[in-house]
């Protein structure tokens, strides 16, 4: 329930004003704050997938909507030592890392998340392929993007 909640406060108070005005005139309520507070309690409980995900948009936000990159990374480094082997965390750490200038750092967690995804499902994550491949690219490694690019 609290997931829910804060994703759909959150959701709606990113909205353009016009539409806000007439979703409340719906009913629907938007409140940033209350938002990212269910957000964090769903978070903190740790409890299944829900929290994974609480945990995820949480750090999302705090990356982009209301920057704060300590509690963007202790969210994700929290559930990074819950849930080693997950591709979005260690998605959304490369993210933070390339964001704060640590290229290498950022390379480093794509291709954990690659390695993660399985020598089955690996080949087909294109979008982690071409985030590696950009990210390569900005270093200046050409044959290392050319191969992850050319695969996308």
């Amino acid at each position: 329930l609290l997931f829910g909640l804060g994703l759909l406060y959150l959701g709606l108070s990113i909205l353009p004003q016009g539409l806000r005005s007439l979703l409340r005139f719906a009913g629907f309520l938007s409140d940033r704050e209350r938002g990212s507070e269910c957000l964090r309690v769903a978070a903190s409980l740790m409890q299944g997938p829900r929290g994974h995900l609480a945990a995820l948009v949480l750090s999302l936000y705090h990356m982009d909507l209301e920057p704060d990159v300590q509690e963007a990374g202790r969210l994700l480094t929290s559930y990074l030592r819950v849930s080693p082997e997950c591709v979005l965390f260690h998605w959304a750490a490369s993210i933070l890392a390339w964001r704060y200038s640590c290229l290498g750092d950022a390379v480093f967690l794509i291709n954990k998340a690659l390695w993660c995804c399985g020598d089955s499902l690996s080949w087909r994550a294109c979008y982690l392929r071409y985030e590696l491949g950009v990210f390569h690219f900005i270093d200046l490694n050409w044959t290392q993007a050319a191969e992850m690019l050319r695969g996308v």
